[in-house]
């Protein structure tokens, strides 16, 4: 369980080594992506009220220096 303001390690991305979560409502969660302990992205989680799907939003700065705006639905 992710805890507001608090730093949590997370595996398997080359560009992330940590997350810093914070939970705005039951439904939308916001955050940044950290490597090394800087921030490298951030982003915004929600929930659907029927809890269906999820849509993520990731916004930051690549390894080549290149901003990217991504958005991603899941079916939960």
């Amino acid at each position: 369980m992710l805890r507001d303001d608090e730093t949590f390690p997370i595996c398997c991305k080359e560009d992330t080594d940590s997350i810093i979560a914070h939970k705005v409502t039951e439904e939308i969660t916001i955050g940044f992506f950290l490597k090394e302990g800087q921030i490298g992205a951030i982003y915004k989680r929600k929930l659907s009220a029927d809890g269906k799907s999820l849509t993520a939003i990731f916004s930051g700065i690549d390894k080549e220096n290149k901003p990217y705006f991504n958005v991603i639905e899941y079916s939960v």
